[in-house]
């Protein structure tokens, strides 16, 4: 009969294992990040559109770089508006 001590420990280690991975890791997960858009109603007086572009760009910048360097995900580009016909991603 197995003393428990020996028990436990037999059960811990195969917990152990279990969380160790096997061959090679998964493929990163594909996924698009269309650039972020909103609708100014404030009723500033002052124009701040170059502003909210920077910060709407830099954002977008951003959570794609955040997402893409963990190596869970690979960020993919969207055709979004310009010359090419593309789908507004903002609507």
């Amino acid at each position: 009969m197995a003393r428990p001590l020996g028990s436990v420990g037999l059960i811990v280690l195969l917990a152990a294992l279990a969380l160790v991975p096997i061959g090679r890791a998964a493929a990163p997960t594909a996924i698009a990040i269309p650039d972020f858009g909103f609708v100014d109603t404030s009723g500033e007086t002052g124009d701040q559109q170059a502003a909210h572009a920077a910060r709407l760009a830099a954002l977008t910048q951003g959570l794609k770089a955040d997402l893409g360097s963990g190596g869970h995900y690979r960020v993919l580009s969207l055709a979004c508006g310009g010359a090419g016909g593309g789908v507004d991603c903002r609507a």
